[in-house]
């Protein structure tokens, strides 16, 4: 493969974005892909008959439009789309659900309706405490920017640099309480703000540092704003697939690769010898008592036969397996109140 200036291993969209880059730049490409499509967890499939569905990710959150335009996405017909609502959190019985609209005008009229104006204050007033932080990212969007602690002491006065400090270091709830002071009220809306808090990390809401994290997700992207690409995500991996081949690459697939309908096979490349390790494997959370059992179950496949038995009976869970469950564990929790997510992490890690 000497005619190549670069290979890449995967297709995802990181390695196609690399490819588009490196290509424009005049090197020659080459990316290998284990599956027969692009994208890894950024896909569209037809997991049901007449059904498409994004698989993996979904939504495009924490984006900037201008990279649409910058990679040349929008020549190949990509298309973001703006759903009327996102979710919708749910607390206790008799608890006024968030329903989380993308109009600004429709979601401040549900926050007004069904929370109150005290909770529609609430939310502009941190609107303006996240908008510190805002001003502070623009200002490096396109540039390495300097530490935190620099950051912060080069601020351009006493209260930016105390706000800068808060949500730097803080946790997600000792901010929001700052705000929604009262116990017991708001649960479904600070439950909602906690979810983008706890986001992509292994922490609780009451973490010294997830008011980053929370900062960082409301004011990264143009708008907090779950924006659809028109045909499901895989839609974001086709589209540069066509960039990356206009000028020039190449991607080779494997032919025959795993996904089947509406399971994933036990074998994912020519190379692998043996099925995957069991933390690849789709995990059925069958049963979770304290942390200590689950159940593991493999779908019907052609590889079915070759996959040791212990991964179709109930298995301990291991050690190095514990905050793995931890964290999917809290990954369904965490659209619920804040006490739940903190408990859920507290339980999978007993």
């Amino acid at each position: 493969m000497s005619e190549y200036d670069v290979i890449i291993v995967g297709a995802g969209h990181n390695g196609l974005t690399a490819g588009v880059e490196l290509q424009r730049a005049g090197k020659k490409v080459l990316i290998l892909e284990k599956t027969n499509w692009p994208g890894g967890q950024a896909a569209t499939k037809e997991l049901f008959k007449g059904y498409k569905h994004s698989v993996g990710a979904w939504a495009l959150l924490i984006f900037r439009e201008e990279l649409i335009k910058y990679l040349e996405m929008d020549k190949e017909g990509f298309e973001l789309i703006r759903p009327e609502s996102s979710y919708t959190v749910f607390g206790d019985e008799g608890d006024a659900p968030f329903i989380g609209y993308t109009d600004p005008v429709e979601l401040a009229n549900h926050v007004v309706e069904a929370h109150g104006p005290e909770a529609l204050e609430a939310f502009m007033n941190l609107g303006n405490l996240f908008g510190t932080f805002k001003e502070m990212f623009e200002k490096y969007l396109h540039e390495t920017p300097p530490t935190l602690e620099e950051i912060i002491a080069t601020a351009p006065d006493e209260e930016t640099r105390k706000i800068l400090s808060k949500l730097s270091y803080g946790s997600a709830m000792e901010i929001l309480r700052e705000f929604f002071p009262e116990p017991g009220k708001y649960g479904t809306i600070l439950g909602s703000l906690s979810a983008s808090a706890i986001d992509g990390t292994d922490m609780g809401p009451f973490t010294k540092g997830t008011g980053l994290s929370m900062a960082y997700h409301y004011t990264a992207g143009d708008t907090y704003d779950f924006k659809i690409p028109k045909g499901g995500i895989g839609t974001v991996s086709s589209s540069l697939q066509k960039v990356f081949e206009r000028y020039g690459g190449e991607v080779r697939f494997r032919r025959g690769a795993p996904f089947q309908g509406r399971r994933f096979d036990a074998r994912c490349a020519d190379d692998l010898r043996g099925p995957l390790p069991r933390r690849h494997l789709a995990l059925g959370l069958h049963q979770l008592r304290g942390g200590h059992r689950v159940q593991e179950r493999l779908r019907p496949g052609p590889h079915d036969d070759q996959a040791p038995p212990d991964l179709r009976e109930p298995a301990r869970v291991r050690e190095r397996d514990r905050a793995e469950l931890a964290h999917c564990v809290h990954q369904v929790a965490r659209a619920a109140s804040p006490r739940l997510a903190a408990s859920s992490i507290r339980a999978g890690c007993r």
